[in-house]
């Protein structure tokens, strides 16, 4: 096998669009970000940990264009608004006020980035209805993804 699919919800979605973002190859195929609590941006302008204001360990100029090319589905339950368990913090609420909106708002504000920079965007969002921060739901969901 010569590459692989991931999936991850809410602290695993963190990890797989992380992932993503500061890998610089990688064999994923399809890469699915499920219900994440909390995102960094592909925004040289946002200091870290919402964005990569001040990482200089990778070529930014090759790692964007890439990232943003990927098979990446930003997956976010429809009903997924709950504020429990969130950080907080100025960065995250920033982004939004529930997983819901911090998605959104991670998916959007890739795609002007993409534009502003004149890359190709290959990310597709993919919402839920019905589902709130339910796991076995958004993976149930997942797998027309991985099928197709």
């Amino acid at each position: 096998q010569t590459s692989y699919d991931m999936w991850g919800h809410s602290a695993g979605g963190q990890f797989v669009h992380r992932f993503c973002t500061f890998m610089e190859t990688t064999h994923v195929n399809r890469a699915v970000a499920a219900n994440s609590g909390w995102y960094t941006l592909p925004d040289a302008k946002e200091s870290f940990p919402y964005g990569y204001k001040e990482i200089t360990d990778v070529k930014w100029n090759k790692q964007l264009p890439r990232l943003l090319a990927r098979n990446f589905y930003v997956q976010l339950g429809g009903n997924d608004t709950s504020t429990s368990g969130l950080n907080n913090k100025e960065g995250s609420v920033a982004q939004g006020s529930n997983r819901l909106e911090r998605g959104k708002f991670y998916y959007t504000t890739s795609q002007s980035i993409a534009k502003n920079s004149g890359v190709y965007f290959n990310w597709k969002l993919s919402i839920v209805p019905g589902v709130g921060h339910e796991p076995e739901k958004m993976a149930k969901a997942a797998m027309e993804i991985f099928t197709y």
